[in-house]
């Protein structure tokens, strides 16, 4: 049987670990079995580079096949804190209770129902004869689940409806009467957009019908056009997502709703806008990534069916639904509407 390095000096970790593992068909060694010793530390900016940069460490050292891991809660009214951080919060020797009491400190005074928080875990195994490194995430999605009749039930079935019009009617793009429920529906009318930004961003959206074009091209073509009185450019990333779902129903749609439910801060204004526009590309992209992990995992299973039971849509991809349960769910959080505002692991 071969040999998997669980690349942890915790023991207690190594023992969840192994029994997670119990009858996977591999030989379960930890690093006083191999006779080895690891450099736990963790340096990275993300939980991928942290758990594959110690189980390359740990293939590399012992000749096996390794497994390393890393984690951390993310919380939202700490915009996303300790995060990746977490066993370095405060600092690498404070105690679990010092970390916890400051947290507690942090949050005193925010309602128990806007405690928004999620955990996260990457897996990583690296293999020491290729230097290969594969790693997966996950994340827990228990708290939509376990309330996925409250936030169903939270949706206006108009909202529905008229999505499902807009979709069925976009050939009708170039009238007034399309338009108006267009802007309504997607929120244009608060943005307050010009009528020259109004009148080129509908002519686009009729010539993406013939020829799909790149998000980033498309937004800074439309950033070029004066959104607001007196002239004044602003970039609109959100409006030309939805340009783009329009045409391509399974591209995820960006907002300040899924924006603040994956803690993705907008880019910085004194950025130059070549890269304001790439890190949203970028957030737009995982995304991409995000929704069919979704997907293909399971994660909301139970709240995509009873989306689909309760409104019967007839133009709404899965994507979509994902996006209308995220949208609705942060609505409640942020509203308290989740009950005691607990989080259900799963």
């Amino acid at each position: 049987m071969p040999g998997l390095l669980l690349a942890t000096n915790n023991p207690d970790k190594a023992a969840e670990l192994a029994s997670l593992l119990s009858g996977c068909g591999w030989d379960i060694v930890t690093p006083r079995d191999a006779g080895v010793e690891l450099d736990g530390e963790e340096t990275g900016d993300t939980y991928e580079e942290n758990a594959g940069g110690k189980a390359l460490a740990a293939a590399r050292v012992s000749g096996l096949v390794s497994l390393a891991d890393d984690s951390g809660l993310e919380i939202e009214e700490m915009a996303g804190e300790p995060g990746v951080r977490s066993a370095r919060f405060l600092s690498p020797e404070a105690s679990y209770e010092s970390r916890f009491a400051e947290i507690q400190r942090r949050l005193a005074g925010v309602p128990r129902e806007k405690r928004g928080a999620r955990f996260v875990c990457v897996i990583a195994v690296a293999d020491p004869r290729t230097d290969r490194v594969r790693t997966t995430r996950g994340e827990v999605f228990g708290l939509i689940e376990a309330h996925c009749q409250n936030v169903v039930a939270s949706i206006h079935p108009a909202h529905v409806r008229e999505y499902d019009w807009l979709v069925e009617n976009l050939h009708r793009v170039g009238q007034l009467e399309y338009q108006a429920r267009y802007r309504k529906f997607w929120a244009m009318n608060a943005a307050r957009l010009s009528p020259s930004y109004c009148a080129e961003y509908f002519r686009r959206l009729d010539a993406a019908a013939r020829s799909l074009p790149a998000l980033g091209s498309l937004v800074t073509d439309l950033y070029k056009v004066p959104a607001q009185a007196k002239g004044r450019q602003s970039l609109q990333f959100s409006f030309a997502t939805k340009l783009l779902h329009m045409q391509d129903r399974h591209s995820p749609i960006y907002d300040s709703q899924v924006a603040a439910f994956y803690f993705f801060r907008e880019p910085d204004r004194a950025l130059d806008l070549q890269q304001r526009v790439k890190r949203l590309e970028d957030f737009h992209a995982f995304l991409r990534r995000e929704y069919a992990r979704i997907l293909a995992d399971g994660l909301l299973t139970k709240s995509i069916a009873a989306f689909r039971a309760k409104f019967k849509p007839l133009r709404f991809t899965e994507e979509k639904v994902i996006d209308s349960l995220i949208w609705a769910f942060v609505s409640r959080l942020r509203n308290g509407g989740l009950g005691d505002g607990s989080i259900v692991y799963r």
